[in-house]
């Protein structure tokens, strides 16, 4: 696990020179940069896991042909290749997956990344071609942005990084407009004109005699395009296997639910060196916040798994983890259960763990959420492309919720409102208020690749959406820089290519009508036993208790926010009094706002 960052330029050199550091976090082990004899520099900060000895540090120079690798992330298939490699006479000086990619990509170039299972973002250089090779996960697990023009090219981890290259930048507006709505943004756009990411399952050529005649590929997993004959619940458990093999320890994030609890299951089957932690909200002024705790408490006695319990911050607390969170992010982000994360990943550091495991990706193949089964219920019988649909879903206003509700079960499965409609946060009355030179939000939409698996079925295009674009470019975005932050690298079983294969096969088989996970429980029966929590997904954090007990905090954001974007006055008293009302979805785009104001603060 590492930090990457590199340049062509006139001042590539000298900005990595002096800011290496700031990839420390991701790579508190190593640091180190190269300069080639194209002027071409390559750095890399590592944490290192696999093969951890200076001999695997980076950037990794393959001595016969001169090509140079910078890789961040772990290849969980790098043993059957690194066999592959030595059937064509090919010798290895480490034990470590970094050396056996930097081979793999000499000898096959990019054919052998649809062969890739794991979690990567890497850069290659070909230095008989003189071309770059950047490559990013098919989900997104490892960040990798860019900033390119005619004769310069930068690339990082770190946006902040590239922001020290740029003699200028601006802000995208339609980012803007995205967060407003989402909470987040989607990929390769970020909030800045200048800077775009390497999407998820997307390669980047780049012909460093031409820089600017670059050119992008898409690509799907193997395993995910033609799953092995393996049983689901074997390969479930392969894949947790292969991501703790070779520690002596590792963290669970046991959440009671029944992701996490089939993890924890397993891993005291085959006696893992697994320690559990849970959240508990003992300040909040609702129970259900410490649910979650009491069930992981009960399932971690019942399997006999040494458990932890993290007491999250109260109010006073709030405004010094936002601030961290922020920073952490590199990006806006408001999903307040971010705030959790980050005291549940110090936690997990303070005890001296480095490597954390977690449930995240279930949902999204198993048909977890709410959304998939009212999808699969109601959506399949009327299929329009109303306009007047598709404004009223963008509108969002909350007087016309159930209309709405109507409207989007109307709509084509291939509109992007039959997805976006259950993700937005504010609509276009809203951003409206706020932003003067508003314009309809632009994003691509991602999911349609597999459709000769779904037929017509919307709540499998829903499905597979939420796998694409939510949980890549929210929820792995939101895993990858916390847990980073705290130098841990988190790894997800549910997310390996070949769970996701395998479950997209059967939940195709059997046209996608299981839903809230219901098959987890036929292939796990012991989950009945234990006590878990059936229709959990995901953490939940106490934001109305955060807020009512902060309103300085509000204030001062929202007077903040509105020096740069101006707010109508009897909008932004409503927004202000939401938390004291409990009207939740006005709570939510006021944290929306204090999340940008803080990310905006943090830039300067």
């Amino acid at each position: 696990m590492c930090g990457i960052v590199g340049g062509i330029g006139k001042l590539s050199h000298q900005v990595i020179a002096s800011n290496l550091n700031l990839l420390s976090r991701r790579g508190p082990d190593s640091q180190n940069y190269i300069q080639l004899e194209n002027l071409l520099t390559l750095g890399a900060s590592r944490l290192a896991m696999t093969d951890p000895h200076p001999r695997s540090n980076q950037p990794m120079v393959d001595s016969l042909s001169g090509n140079v690798l910078i890789f961040n992330g772990e290849i969980y298939n790098y043993k059957s290749i690194r066999k592959n490699l030595s059937s064509h006479g090919i010798t290895f000086k480490t034990d470590s997956d970094t050396e056996v990619l930097l081979n793999a990509l000499t000898l096959w170039g990019v054919e052998v990344i649809p062969k890739l299972e794991g979690m990567f973002a890497f850069v290659f250089f070909n230095k008989k071609q003189n071309e770059l090779i950047m490559a990013r996960d098919y989900l997104g697990k490892k960040p990798l942005f860019f900033y390119i023009n005619k004769s310069e090219l930068f690339f990082s981890s770190q946006i902040k990084f590239i922001r020290k290259f740029l003699k200028s930048y601006s802000l995208d507006m339609n980012s803007i407009t995205m967060f407003l709505k989402l909470g987040y943004v989607i990929d390769p756009v970020t909030m800045y004109n200048e800077i775009k990411s390497v999407l998820p399952g997307q390669f980047i050529n780049i012909d460093l005699n031409n820089i600017s005649a670059f050119k992008k590929y898409s690509y799907i997993p193997l395993a995910i395009q033609t799953p092995s004959d393996k049983s689901l619940a074997e390969t479930i458990e392969d894949s947790l296997i292969e991501r703790v093999e070779g520690h002596n320890s590792f963290a669970l994030s046991l959440s009671g639910g029944v992701d996490s609890t089939i993890l924890a299951s397993v891993s005291a089957k085959l006696n893992l060196p697994v320690t559990s932690f849970s959240m508990k909200f003992t300040k909040s002024d609702k129970s259900k916040f410490s649910l979650d705790a009491e069930h992981a408490n009960q399932i971690a006695n019942k399997l006999g798994i040494k458990h932890m319990t993290v007491d999250i911050m109260g109010p006073e607390k709030v405004e010094a983890y936002l601030n961290e969170f922020s920073k952490s992010m590199d990006e806006p982000n408001s999903n307040p259960t971010g705030l959790a994360m980050m005291q549940l990943y110090s936690s997990i550091s303070e005890q001296g763990f480095r490597l954390a495991i977690t449930g995240d990706g279930a949902d999204e193949i198993f048909g977890g959420y709410e959304r998939f089964r009212l999808t699969n219920r109601y959506g399949q019988y009327l299929k329009f492309n109303s306009k007047t649909f598709k404004k009223i879903i963008n509108d969002k206003d909350p007087g016309f919720k159930k209309l709405q509700n109507l409207c989007v079960l109307m709509l084509s499965s291939k509109s992007k409102e039959s997805w976006l409609y259950w993700h937005l946060i504010s609509g276009d009355h809203f951003v409206k208020s706020i932003l003067p030179g508003f314009s309809d939000l632009k994003f691509e939409l991602f999911g349609d690749e597999l459709s000769h698996l779904f037929g017509d079925r919307k709540s499998a295009f829903l499905l597979y959406r939420d796998l694409r674009i939510w949980l890549t470019m929210e929820s792995n975005k939101k895993l990858d820089r916390i847990s980073m932050w705290h130098s841990i690298e988190a790894r997800s079983p549910f997310q390996s290519e070949n769970v996701i294969g395998n479950g997209l096969k059967f939940m195709s088989v059997s046209k996608f009508k299981y839903g809230k996970k219901d098959i987890l429980y036929t292939l796990f029966p012991d989950l009945e036993q234990l006590p878990t929590i059936p229709q959990k997904t995901g953490f939940i954090s106490p934001l109305g208790y955060w807020l009512r007990n902060n309103p300085q905090l509000v204030m001062e954001s929202m007077s903040y926010i509105q020096e740069t974007f101006p707010l109508d006055k009897k909008l932004s008293k409503s927004l202000i009094e939401s938390p004291k009302n409990y009207n939740y979805d006005k709570m939510k785009i006021l944290w929306n706002i204090i999340s940008l104001s803080f990310w905006k603060m943090n830039q300067n």
